[in-house]
């Protein structure tokens, strides 16, 4: 009878050990990182599926990818005049083609045009960007 009762406490702690998950698996993209006792260890696995001791063991996944936003953000802050003025011409030439008609825009004040937005330029360089001249 004694045997049978160690059995069963044998079973009994393989169930609790199998019910706390040991196979755990880690997302693609992420690292997993470990507490053991409430303390970081210094080991992380890569993608996959892996096995930890189970009451003693925590596990988490951490996302390990690098985001391009951050460079494209860089890339337009370094041509930030010529995106802005790019921008600021093609309103300004709507806000003139919408005050004339087609025939003033390509006929009558066709010559103007140039002197127009040129004026309208200038005056928004400098109150929005002091050091630039057209």
């Amino acid at each position: 009878m004694a045997g049978m009762d160690v059995l069963v406490a044998l079973a009994g702690v393989l169930l609790a050990l199998i019910s706390q998950k040991p196979l755990h698996r880690i997302e693609e993209g992420s690292v997993g990182v470990y507490w053991r006792g409430g303390r970081l260890l210094n080991m992380t696995s890569a993608p996959g599926y892996h096995l930890q001791w189970p009451i003693l063991t925590k596990h988490a996944n951490v996302q390990g990818r690098i985001r391009r936003r951050l460079v494209h953000l860089v890339l337009t802050f370094l041509r930030f005049e010529k995106l802005w003025i790019e921008d600021v011409t093609y309103h300004e030439i709507n806000v003139l083609c919408s005050k004339y008609t087609l025939h003033q825009v390509y006929i009558s004040h066709f010559d103007q045009l140039d002197e127009l937005l040129q004026a309208r330029m200038s005056a928004l360089l400098a109150q929005w960007a002091p050091g630039l001249e057209i």
